[in-house]
Parts: structure tokens; C-alpha cells; sequence
């Protein structure tokens, strides 16, 4: 079965799940009591969302390495067995075979056997609860004069530096032609022989292992890693006779850095500390850069292993410092982690295999390529003319259109709403194209000159919201174009720099009804995925009625929102509200508690606060306006519908800002009303209090159209004597109806 993990929504934790016989299932702790002091064994369970015992914290091996490394001293040694595979031959483990490296001087007759015993309570599962140990024996080939060489190995990387102690339980079977070293350290007197044949089985070695466990142990005490590598050997000659080793639980210990180790640790982060608050200063941000955390560490000389947790950390401090100027023009550049890859240049993540120093603070693939890393700009294979101090990035050079050495090296910066302009200096073969990126954007330069000097990039990206927006560096296809995958040419990249060109305007808008208005003061793609519910129209031509006008809508051609032209918007997955009881009651409210919301991010560009469409009728505003008395503003009566009605004397209304209202200086005084679709002209009523269907002696209430309640319990046949001519609202107690005043 394969488990997969799916988010909990709970900080790092993960449910682990497998569909069995149809049924979700979840990877669960189950306690038991028995094999190898085991607390839990780990079975499919009933999914249950939110359990915090099928919750699993994901977190990567280097990061473990990094998270236990941190913590060890002398004193206080933290156990690394986990990096050795197959370090105990536990039953069912891959690693026991993949882990380990065998070799052998014909290929075929050497033998591995996992040997096990059955020693456990009664009840308990005897094919999963056994000891097994590795025996690896020789046996004589068909012919041949001596029996077998072999040999078996394992090397460990990504490791710490630092002091380590590696022990082993051993038996020799027969013979003195046994090698077995640990980083090159010849461990074979330690190891204990025992009888004259290779055949005993390895039940014998268990029993020997469990009786006398000092005997059989075999360590490398305190040895010093200085390259984050261990490397685990034995070797077999040929001998005459059959011959075989007994290995089991290998553990290995770390007791962190050695004393010169750790001083190089603690000047490295005290260096960089010291230039990161400089660059903070000099920038006027010393009363946001705060660093103390490190800060406490140097001065309690309390660095956590080689020191780069704390240089991290004080990268991390200097950018939120700088991302806090969010004045246009500022330069954002030491938000990038080490722009010019002048930050700690000798640093080697040892489980990286580059051939250059790991770009410190960037991402880019572990294991790729000899020549990929940060070098010296002088390097007498990378030199590179006009860099910008000592180090330059330095991907994979095979000749001049090779494709698949120029990988992406990229991180991510978390940035506001704005315009930014991102640039680099790039250098490639002549003709090949290397592209600096953010986010879905991109600019390629074609190289000009060779690759021994560089030449800028310059690429300007905007974001809409704020989050993490990834930028980088990689190589085109050979034809040029962009290479998504990262799979490009070779190219060679230095000094980032990146500036905040302007800040965006963030405009949340919610539709008030079925339709509304709006003006942006920027431009706007309305084929975005967050625009689907929202439809947009210009003022193609205006038709006047007795009482109303009567709009015709069209659809912009191209279909884009433009900057500073005020629009009718239908908002297409509205709903009518249901009517209610008290029809005067806030029924705009309720039907934009019907609607939702739109969020508009963009650069503005408008010199004025007003702008009128191309009909001239349409007048938007990006600020609150209060049309005169004989414009029309949009009404959103829940009775009425969203239509455009008369101002009055007596009112005062208000058009938020980013919306529109209409003018007709030519329109009757009997105008009362703008219509936007034919419904609304259908349904209107222009014949007075004759056409509606409540009988002439019916007892209703007389609304405005704006909802205030103007007569109550008034015959119908009189509900609008001396009113001012317009629109009003009807009520009984079983009809509402619409009925105009001439």
C-alpha cells in the first residue's frame, strides 16, 4: 500500500493516507510492548479528521541533521544513527540491501545472508519481531583456486562537521585477511575471531552479540570530520577456505564541533552580524533591524554548530528590515538572500554534491554537476570580466549550445502589492539567451559578447497580492526561448538587485445588486479566473421613455477593464433576495450581503479624481462624490431593482468611491428613472395608479423608492395625491406593486 500525505491545515502536520478495500485509511500509532522497545507499531486505521495521533510532522533529514547538530556538545551527544542505511538489518528494511555497497571479483559468488533467531513472548508476531544480522561470506567458484573476494561499503554525506564516535558489533569468522575502516582508520585488530570455519550460522554471532556485548563492540572513538563525510569499509581477500564477517547495530554519536571548529563558527557569525547591522544602518533602518536573538547566542557563546543557523537567521533579520521601506524607489536589494554571493563564499553544504561553494541563502538542485556553485571570480576556469565583488554563480559550461547545465537557482521573497524591477548580471556563451525570473514573469538576454564577461538583464514584474513571489536566474533553450523546467544553456549569474518602482492600490468591491458601476485607476484583465462572476459594459446609446431611459449595454471589444473609464458592472451570480415583511429595512444590505467580493490590485495612474465614459453620460469617480440635484445615482432596492434614479432636492446621496452615477443635462423633468436591461423596462409602470393590480379601495403603505415609508393605511385610489411626480412603492397586506406619479 502507499501512503500519501495530505495537509492538515494545522501548522507543519500531515495525515498520512491509503485507500484499502475501498475505505480511507490512516497511518496511526498503535502501542505495543515487545520488539526492540518499541512503544508503537504504525497500522492503517479508520481516517479521523483533526485526530492528533494520525497527525505527522514533515520535516526533511537535513533539517533533522541540522535541528539534533544544533544541539550537541561534548556533554550532551545526540545520536546520527538514522544517516547510516541498514545500520541494525532490521526485518523488511530496504536498506539492508540498498543501503549497503557489495562487491565482488567475479559478481556472482558472493553471498548475503540476514540470519535471524526468534526470541519473543508468546502472541507476538514472529515473522516482523526477529534480530537479524548481516553475514557476508565468500564461497569457491567452480574452478577456481582460491574462494572470493569481496567487499562492502556504505559513505555517509551532508553531515555536520565536527567530532563523531562509530561503533559496530563484529566477528571474524576464520582468517585474518579482514580490512574494515572507518574515514580510512584500519579498525581490524578490534574485532574479535572466533573459530576456524566460515560456516558457522549467524544465530551463533546473535548469541554471542546479546552474552558479551563489550567483547564484540567495535568503535572509532572521537575521530573529526572536517568534509561532512563518513565512509565505512570491509574487504575480503581470496583465501583458500571459506571465510565470513558478522556485522550488527552500527551507531554512530556527534558531540558537535571541535574547539577550533566552533571559534571559526563563532568569528564567521560575529562577522556577519557586524555587516548586516552596517547594511541596516546605512540604510536608516536600525530601529526596525532586529537581530537580538543572535545577538544573545554570540554573547552567552552559544552559536549552534557551524554557525550558518545564525547567519540564516541574520539574513532573515536584515530582510524584514528592509521589506519595511515601502517608499517608492527604495531599493530592496538585501532583501535578496546574498544578491552577490558574497555572503560566507566558503560555505560547502556537504550534502550538495557541486563542485563551487553552495550559494548560500539560494535554492538550486543538490548533486547537480562539478562546475555548478559560487566561485571566485578570478578561478582560472570562471573568470569573468566587470563582477561585482570577489564571487560569482557559476552553473554547468559544456560547450556552446549545450542544453541542460543551466539548472535554476532561485528563492523567495515575500512582497507587497507594487511594481518592482529585478536585475542581474548574466554571462553565456555569444548568442546563448539567459533569463533572470519573478513570479510568472521573465526576461531573456541574448549574450552579445562571450562567456568571460557579463552583461545586464533588467526585467519589471508586478504583484497583485502579497505572498512569496519567487525569483531566480536560468538558462534558455538552445533556440532561445524560455526554458520553464530550468534545463537550459549554461550561463554564469551575479549581483541581484531589485527596487520597488511603485506601490499598488488594493481595492476590495463588493456589487451592491444585480448590477453596479465601477472606475479603477488601472488597468484590469477580466480574463483572470477572479473575474468570472463579473460582467462588464460600455454605454452604447440611450433611448428616452415618458417616465425613463432606456440604456443599451455593450461589451467592451477588446474585453479588458481600462484605467480611469467608468463601467455598468453585472454581477452574474447574484441572488434576488427574498422579499421581506418590512420592505423599507436596509434592503440594499441584504442584497449585498448576497453578493461577493472582488479584489482589484494595480498601479495608479489617474491625474484626476472624475472621468467620464465615451457616451458621455457615465460619470466615475475615485473618490466619494454628491451628484447634483437631476443626476441619477445608482439605486439598489431590493423593490426596485438596480436602476439609476433621479436626485431630488431633498436628498443627499453619496457614491462611494471607485463607483459612477449618470447625467442627462437634456432629459425631461418626467425622467425618473435609467434603465439597464429590457426586464426592467417590461415590468415598469407608466400609466399611473390604473395599472397595478390592487383594487381602488385597498388599504396600503406608500415607499419612496429609497425605502422610507412616506403614508400609511391609505386607499389606493389616493395613495399618490400631491406627490411629486417619480416612482413609488405600493404595499398591501398580499400585493407590492410599482406605480409612477405624473
Amino acid at each position: 500500500m502507499e501512503f500519501k500525505p495530505v495537509y492538515s491545515g494545522q501548522g507543519t502536520a500531515y495525515a498520512m493516507l491509503a485507500t484499502i478495500d475501498g475505505a480511507e485509511k490512516a497511518m496511526t500509532p498503535v502501542a505495543v510492548d515487545g520488539f526492540l522497545n518499541t512503544k508503537y507499531s504504525v497500522d492503517p486505521a479508520d481516517y479521523v479528521e483533526g485526530d492528533p495521533m494520525q497527525m505527522w510532522e514533515m520535516i526533511s533529514e537535513g533539517d533533522l541533521i541540522t535541528e539534533l547538530a544544533g544541539k550537541a556538545k561534548e556533554d550532551n551527544p545526540v545520536d546520527l544513527t538514522f544517516v547510516i542505511r541498514g545500520n541494525s538489518f532490521l526485518p523488511n528494511d530496504a536498506d539492508n540491501t540498498s543501503g549497503w555497497n557489495w562487491v565482488t571479483n567475479s559478481g556472482t559468488y558472493l553471498f548475503k545472508t540476514y540470519k535471524s533467531v526468534i526470541d519473543v513472548p508468546v502472541g507476538v508476531d514472529n515473522w516482523n519481531d526477529k534480530d537479524l544480522v548481516l553475514r557476508g561470506y565468500n564461497e569457491k567458484a567452480s574452478g577456481a583456486s582460491k574462494y572470493t573476494n569481496w567487499g562492502i561499503s556504505q559513505e555517509i554525506t551532508g553531515l555536520p562537521n565536527g567530532i563523531y564516535t562509530l561503533s559496530v558489533q563484529a566477528i571474524n569468522y576464520a582468517g585474518t585477511n579482514l580490512s574494515f575502516t572507518v574515514n580510512g582508520t584500519e579498525l581490524r585488530d578490534k574485532i574479535s575471531d572466533t573459530a576456524s570455519s566460515g560456516s558457522i550460522e549467524a544465530s551463533d554471532a546473535i548469541t554471542k552479540f546479546r552474552s558479551d556485548p563489550a567483547k564484540y563492540t567495535v568503535s572509532l572513538e572521537k575521530f573529526v570530520v572536517t568534509d561532512g563525510k563518513i565512509s565505512i569499509a570491509a574487504t575480503k581477500s581470496g583465501t583458500s577456505s571459506a571465510t565470513a564477517v558478522v556485522f550488527d547495530n552500527f551507531r554512530l554519536t556527534y558531540y558537535g564541533l571541535t574547539e577550533e571548529q566552533a571559534n571559526e563558527a563563532y568569528e564567521r557569525v560575529e562577522e556577519f552580524a557586524e555587516y548586516a547591522r552596517m547594511q541596516a544602518t546605512g540604510l536608516g533602518l536600525e530601529e526596525v533591524y532586529d537581530n537580538s536573538e543572535v545577538e544573545r547566542r554570540l554573547a552567552e557563546n552559544a552559536i549552534a554548530n557551524d554557525g550558518y543557523e545564525e547567519i540564516q537567521m541574520t539574513m532573515e533579520a536584515l530582510r524584514n528590515a528592509v521589506l519595511t521601506q515601502d517608499n517608492e524607489g527604495a531599493d530592496l536589494t538585501l532583501a535578496i538572500y546574498n544578491p552577490s554571493f558574497e555572503f560566507a563564499p566558503d560555505y560547502s553544504r556537504t550534502d550538495y554534491n557541486i563542485g563551487g561553494s553552495y550559494p548560500l541563502g539560494w535554492d538550486y538542485p543538490a548533486n547537480y554537476v562539478s562546475d555548478s556553485g559560487v566561485w571566485p571570480a578570478t578561478d582560472i576556469n570562471k573568470a569573468t570580466s566587470n563582477p561585482d565583488g570577489s564571487y560569482i554563480f557559476n552553473t554547468w559550461d559544456w560547450g556552446s549550445a549545450f542544453e541542460g547545465g543551466g539548472r535554476k537557482i532561485s528563492q523567495k521573497i515575500n512582497l507587497t502589492p507594487g511594481l518592482y524591477q529585478l536585475k542581474a548580471l548574466v554571462s553565456s556563451h555569444q548568442n546563448n539567451t539567459v533569463y533572470i525570473y519573478a513570479g510568472n514573469e521573465q526576461a531573456g538576454h541574448t549574450m552579445s559578447g562571450d562567456k568571460n564577461s557579463f552583461e545586464e538583464v533588467t526585467l519589471e514584474f508586478f504583484v497583485s497580492a502579497e505572498g512569496p513571489v519567487e525569483i531566480g536566474a536560468l538558462g534558455g533553450n538552445t533556440d532561445g526561448s524560455f526554458n520553464a523546467d530550468g534545463t537550459g544553456v549554461f550561463y554564469k549569474v551575479d549581483n541581484f538587485r531589485l527596487t520597488r518602482l511603485r506601490n499598488a492600490e488594493v481595492i476590495e468591491y463588493t456589487p451592491m445588486g444585480k448590477y453596479d458601476t465601477l472606475i479603477l485607476p488601472f488597468d484590469v484583465d477580466m480574463a483572470d479566473d477572479s473575474y468570472t462572476d463579473l460582467a462588464i459594459y460600455e454605454i452604447a446609446q440611450s433611448t428616452e421613455r415618458e417616465h425613463y431611459v432606456q440604456l443599451e449595454l455593450v461589451s467592451p471589444d477588446p474585453y479588458e477593464l481600462k484605467a480611469n473609464v467608468p463601467y455598468i458592472v453585472e454581477y452574474l451570480a447574484y441572488v434576488e433576495p427574498e422579499e421581506s415583511e418590512q420592505p423599507a429595512q436596509a434592503p440594499a444590505m441584504r442584497a449585498a450581503a448576497e453578493s461577493g467580493t472582488f479584489t482589484f490590485a494595480g498601479v495608479p495612474t489617474h491625474t484626476a479624481t472624475t472621468y467620464t465614459d465615451a457616451s458621455g453620460l457615465l460619470i466615475g469617480s475615485h473618490s466619494e462624490q454628491t451628484p447634483a440635484t437631476g443626476e441619477f445615482v445608482m439605486n439598489h432596492n431590493a423593490n426596485v431593482g438596480s436602476a439609476f434614479t433621479r436626485v431630488e432636492e431633498e436628498d443627499s446621496p453619496v457614491v462611494a468611491s471607485h463607483r459612477a452615477y449618470i447625467s442627462l443635462p437634456s432629459a425631461s423633468e418626467k425622467v425618473t428613472h435609467v434603465l439597464l436591461d429590457e426586464a426592467q423596462e417590461n415590468t415598469f409602470i407608466t400609466t399611473g395608479i390604473s395599472a397595478i393590480e390592487i383594487s381602488a379601495d385597498t388599504e396600503v403603505d406608500v415607499y419612496s423608492v429609497s425605502g422610507i415609508l412616506l403614508r400609511r393605511n391609505v386607499r389606493a385610489s389616493e395613495a399618490l395625491d400631491g406627490l411629486a411626480a417619480g416612482l413609488y412603492i405600493l404595499r398591501s397586506e398580499t400585493s407590492t406593486a410599482k406605480a409612477v406619479c405624473r
